[in-house]
């Protein structure tokens, strides 16, 4: 593999000169160089695949000298990689594929800033929203795995959207939007699926928030028929039969769509896995008496598939202070409205969740079950609250299973940090534009009661001169 040389006037290994006479930087890693040999395959020959042995794709490379089946012939990011490569050869015949690769994620990273905005900026307003794209853009973690001509940047990218999609949808106030945004939301993630076979946490996620804003609206009306004390109140109108709609058509369309791509049912691939991580199997330890471990030994060498726990994802996320200011920043939009003093409560019993789950080694599950209750306790509070607008809180119900969904999927494995990275930076972002969006509230009403005040004392001084 190409290395760094020590001599800082010569140029890296890891650059090359390609057949236009130019330097380009040669993405180093093992998951590149194999997106780039079936991109490479499709431009010359019009399949990914070494060849096609009795109706199956196959990679002569891998587990050589045997070869294996090829799982990833049919992925987009193939198609993309080669058709950019056509483009870019339009202009330039010696353009090589490996610079190719590099600017496909600079590209699908850029597509990922508008969704980013607009949803940080429903919460924080235009700073919100630009402070969320910032750290999103510059996240550590996700700067490193996407950066190479791998699929992580997608993996980045399509959430947001898709999630994007599904605010969008709480958030419509006609039932033709409502519907339109639930259907791109399922067509995104039919879209990620044929990037990546993680597709299923985005799946996850996208399902709870429309289920969460579905059972929202119908507790809200359900207390407030049924509860004497609540009916004598005036509150915000709930959209019970829309939300449940939109909550089908997604469902409905995920499936339609994966059948049509010839992908078959989701919900088959859902429920064995959803059972799964209800009621995981038992594996035996290495350490009993003629079991075997689940995997090799030296798979665990592997950083990406690496454990992890609450520690190593505050870590990531930029060290405890970071992490805490998000979680604030949660609480506060989920009980504040607007309002600090509003916010106080959540912010006490996000304290207390917080020590809870800080240093404890538990497991991922009641990690976030620990960090969902101060969420729970304000989405009751603004089904019981006639002050609260529903329609706020609907939003946040639709946001919180996402930063919650991919904690816990975080808390699993190394590398799924990049599904997390994005909740982290849209909630920070938001939270930082909610603050400023506070502060100049407090200076305006300042300076407006400055103005006022001086303008009656300078009324009251020409009364009294003229009285004079």
């Amino acid at each position: 593999m190409p290395g760094w040389r020590h001599d800082a006037t010569q140029r890296p290994d890891v650059f090359f000169t390609a057949d236009n006479g130019k330097d380009y930087l040669y993405p180093v890693a093992y998951d590149p160089y194999t997106w780039l040999r079936m991109a490479r395959n499709q431009v010359d020959t019009g399949s990914p695949c070494d060849e096609v042995r009795d109706g199956q794709c196959r990679d002569n490379l891998a587990y050589a000298p045997v070869g294996t089946e090829n799982r990833y012939a049919d992925s987009l990011h193939v198609d993309a990689l080669a058709w950019l490569y056509r483009l870019q050869r339009w202009f330039d015949p010696g353009y090589p594929l490996e610079g190719t690769a590099l600017w496909l994620t600079v590209l699908v990273g850029m597509l990922g800033v508008p969704p980013t905005f607009w949803i940080a900026a429903r919460f924080g307003g235009p700073l919100g929203g630009f402070a969320a794209s910032l750290l999103v853009g510059l996240d550590d973690y996700g700067l490193m795995r996407s950066v190479r001509a791998d699929t992580d940047v997608w993996n980045i990218v399509v959430p947001i959207w898709v999630m994007w999609a599904v605010i969008e949808s709480a958030s419509a106030t006609n039932q033709r939007r409502r519907l339109s945004y639930a259907l791109a939301a399922s067509l995104l993630v039919v879209l990620q699926a044929h990037i990546w076979s993680g597709y299923l946490v985005t799946y996850f996620v996208a399902s709870a928030a429309f289920l969460a804003v579905a059972c929202l609206h119908g507790c809200a009306a359900a207390l407030r028929r049924w509860w004497p004390r609540l009916q004598r109140r005036r509150f915000p109108t709930v959209h019970v039969k829309e939300a449940a709609l939109a909550a089908v058509a997604f469902f409905v369309g995920v499936e339609v769509a994966s059948v049509v791509a010839g992908d078959g049912s989701v919900l088959a691939r859902v429920l064995p896995r959803l059972a799964a991580e209800v009621a995981p199997a038992a594996v035996p330890s290495a350490g009993a008496e003629g079991a075997q471990p689940l995997f090799p030994e030296n798979f665990s060498l592997v950083t990406e598939v690496g454990s992890m726990n609450f520690s190593s994802v505050v870590a990531l996320s930029g060290g405890a202070t970071m992490f805490q200011v998000a979680w604030a920043a949660l609480l506060v939009l989920a009980f504040g409205h607007g309002r600090l003093l509003s916010a106080v409560p959540g912010l006490e019993i996000g304290l207390v969740a917080w020590n809870l789950v800080d240093g404890a080694e538990l497991e991922r599950l009641s990690v976030v079950a620990l960090l969902a209750v101060p969420v729970g306790i304000a989405a009751i509070a603004a089904v019981v609250s006639s002050r609260t607008h529903l329609s706020e809180a609907t939003k946040l119900v639709a946001l919180a299973p996402w930063f919650l969904g991919t904690l816990y999927v975080a808390l699993s494995t190394r590398r799924f940090y990049i599904l997390f990275a994005p909740a982290l930076g849209i909630v920070l972002g938001a939270g930082i534009g909610w603050l400023h969006r506070l502060v100049a509230g407090w200076v305006e009403a300042w300076t407006q009661g400055t103005v006022e005040t001086r303008a009656r004392d300078g009324r009251a001084a020409v009364h009294a001169s003229a009285f004079a």
